[in-house]
C-alpha cells in the first residue's frame, strides 16, 4: 500500500472489510531505516486518530 497516512489507512480498512481479519502485521521495505520509522509512526499517528473498525462479518464467509 502507498499513499498519505490517511488513503494507507482507508485502504487497511478495505483489506480489513474484504477479508475479516482482526490483526494486522505492517512492514516497510526502505533502505533506510530512518525512513522506515517515519513511515511506521505516520501511520501510527492517523491510526491512532482513526482506528481501524473490525469487519462485521468475520466468520461469516
Amino acid at each position: 500500500m502507498i499513499g498519505s497516512p490517511g488513503s494507507v489507512r482507508r485502504q487497511l480498512q478495505e483489506l480489513v472489510d474484504r477479508t475479516g481479519v482482526d490483526e494486522l502485521m505492517v512492514m516497510t521495505m526502505m533502505h533506510s531505516h530512518a525512513d522506515r520509522v517515519r513511515s511506521y509512526e505516520l501511520m501510527m499517528s492517523e491510526l491512532r486518530a482513526h482506528p481501524l473498525e473490525r469487519a462485521a462479518t468475520v466468520g461469516a464467509r
